[in-house]
């Protein structure tokens, strides 16, 4: 009876890690078996139904794909970086922060942002704390599974192997949720907080009673 529980812990572990995940920009998660991915879109079966319609989802509608071997694909990551000519808007570009043409760390966005936009900054508060606490769970898992097949009582080996699988499981969308957030933080930044920057131009003008100067803002 132990082993059977064994087995079925085992199988539970498996399937979590043999599905894709599809999360768009709309926070929704799709358990998929992706079967062909290009620069425009995805193709996927429902993971619940692999025999069932192929699915289609373009890849400007994404926001992040993990794969089953725990590969993560960030496609906000890849999107045109915004303009920051007439703001000072924070870009991301590659995963990475950039304000006035500098690199950025996520704590000096915080410090940006703790008192010109408290709302942008609990985004991104939050954001690191689930993210932070996904990558932790999920790097424990993989210790707990390890040390699972080290185990001589079947009845400890079981419990180490729920308690990896129950770590796996929960890791998943905090690390959804906090990456989403994250990148939300910065959108919210731009849109809500970003100065618009002030520039002037002094300009020499030709009129009929002679020459003239004047400054344009």
């Amino acid at each position: 009876m132990k082993r059977m529980l064994l087995f079925a812990l085992s199988m539970c572990s498996l399937t979590v890690f043999s599905q894709d995940l599809i999360v768009t920009k709309q926070d929704k998660t799709i358990k998929a078996k992706i079967e062909e991915v290009s620069d425009a879109e995805i193709r996927y079966k429902e993971f619940d139904n692999p025999t069932g319609p192929t699915f289609v989802v373009k890849t400007t509608d994404i926001s992040t794909v993990v794969y089953s071997n725990g590969t993560v694909k960030n496609y906000l990551a890849d999107e045109p970086e915004m303009s920051s000519k007439e703001t000072e808007e924070v870009k991301v570009s590659k995963g990475k922060l950039y304000y006035k043409g500098e690199k950025m760390t996520t704590q000096e966005f915080l410090d940006l942002t703790e008192s010109s936009c408290p709302q942008a900054f609990e985004l991104r508060n939050k954001g690191r704390n689930q993210l932070t606490a996904g990558c932790t769970l999920l790097a424990c898992s993989g210790g707990l599974f390890l040390t699972s097949f080290f185990m001589d009582d079947p009845a400890l080996e079981i419990s180490i192997l729920a308690v990896g699988t129950l770590s796996v499981v929960t890791s998943i969308p905090l690390i959804f949720c906090g990456d989403n957030k994250r990148h939300k933080a910065v959108g919210v930044y731009n849109q809500q907080c970003a100065k618009p920057k002030t520039t002037s131009e002094l300009r020499l003008n030709v009129k009929s009673n002679g020459l003239g100067l004047a400054f344009v803002f």
